[in-house]
Formats: structure tokens, sequence, C-alpha cells
């Protein structure tokens, strides 16, 4: 989706894969995102509006789209602004330390979010790995009436630190190689992902050879992108 909203800046917004009117299969906190993000990039510049400079830019699981885009390096893309983003499943506000917050099933339901209101009563309060496995396999079958496999995925990782999930739902490997500029946004206060945000600007600056096209603005808001509006970066 395109629109004008300003006299020189069209904003285009990509609905995540698996999700609305998207095809294929919504996976949580998938790099897939990345190809996925290359393709709109190159379809932005090849179009009469554009001036061949994008710039990804997301909040909170957005966020974590903006920083996927970022994982090819593609032509067009100049910069990328994620606020709170997350970019681990192993240290996602939601995942964090193998605990399972309850409403990371509206996203992986993805179009089946009128259940919200069976998802709260269900699952209450927290599914976490030492408590019996009571519902949280069966979950899905319960309010959906029938089986989703990125639920499976997670519910077989909950209880196993070394599955494969961990290792695949992470663009620490992306963000260490990637030459595009971010900037990295994160609240201080009440900001559930500012942790997550903290964590892989840190890894960057410890592994990657072009950490010096990361850049860091904490604010003292919370979820979301704060007064970082008014840096000049930002701009």
């Amino acid at each position: 989706i395109a629109m004008a909203l300003k006299a020189d800046k069209v904003y285009v917004l990509q609905a995540n894969r698996g999700s609305h009117s998207s095809t294929g299969f919504f996976k949580w906190l998938d790099p897939i995102n990345a190809n996925d993000g290359e393709d709109t990039v190159k379809w932005i510049t090849q179009q009469p509006f554009s001036n061949g400079k994008v710039t990804a830019y997301g909040v909170s699981y957005d966020g974590f789209n903006a920083l996927a885009t970022a994982g090819n390096s593609p032509q067009g893309l100049s910069s990328v602004i994620a606020c709170s983003g997350p970019a681990n499943a192993a240290t996602d506000s939601f995942t964090s330390g193998r605990f399972v917050e309850k409403f990371i099933f509206a996203y992986i339901s993805t179009d089946r979010r009128a259940n919200s209101a069976a998802l709260s009563s269900v699952i209450n309060p927290i599914v976490d790995p030492f408590s019996e496995k009571k519902m949280r396999d069966t979950i899905d079958n319960i309010l959906l009436g029938d089986e989703l496999d990125e639920w499976h995925a997670l519910d077989q990782a909950i209880d196993d630190e070394n599955n494969i999930y961990w290792k695949e739902r992470s663009l620490y490997d992306v963000l260490s190689k990637t030459t595009v500029p971010i900037l990295h946004v994160a609240g201080l206060h009440g900001d559930q992902d500012g942790r997550d945000t903290l964590l892989a600007f840190d890894h960057i600056q410890e592994t990657s050879q072009y950490k010096d096209n990361h850049f860091l603005a904490l604010h003292k808001a919370g979820h979301g992108c704060g007064d970082a509006e008014g840096l000049d970066i930002y701009k």
C-alpha cells in the first residue's frame, strides 16, 4: 500500500508474511523477512514516485521487520529506523527466558485475533516452561479448532534451550553483517522491548566490522520512538 502523506515523501506499508492479505505463513521473528523486505525495496525503487532511496521504519514488531529488511543490504535501502524493535526470540519480551506471554498467540494466529477475549480467559495468567503443560500444547485446537505449526514449534522450543528454534529466530547475524546505517531506538521507562534493543546493539558493537553504521537513541518515554523524532539523524 503506497500513500503520499507529504509532498516530499511516499509511505509504503508492507504487511507481514502470512498476515492480513499477505500470502504465506507467519513465523514469529523469522529472518526470512529479510527477503520480503528486499523485494519491497526493489519494488519501491522501480516506481515512478521513487528517488531510489528507501528508509525502512517500524515500531515494535514492525521494528523487527525494518531491521530484517537490512539483512540483505538491498540496493536502494539507505537507512533503517527501528523503535523498540525486537531482534532475538530468546530475549524478546514475549519469549524471554523461554517463558511465553499469552498474547503471542494473537500474533501467531494472525487473522484470528477476534479470539483475543477467549484467549484471555483460557490462557491465564502466563504460560511458563515450569508448569504442567496443561493446555499449552493444545491451545490452538481449543481456541481455533485446528493446529498451528508455528505454535507447536514454539511449544517444543520452550522446553529445550538448545532447540534450533532459538538460533533461527534471531537477527544477530543479520545485523552484524549488514552495511545499511541503522538507528536503534529504545525507551527507558515501560518499554518491554527496550532491553532487547540494547542487547542487540551491544552484540553489534562487539561483533560487527560495520558497527560505526549503527546508532543508539534512548528516551524517557515508553514503548516506541519517544522524542527521537526530533534528532537530526532521524530526519
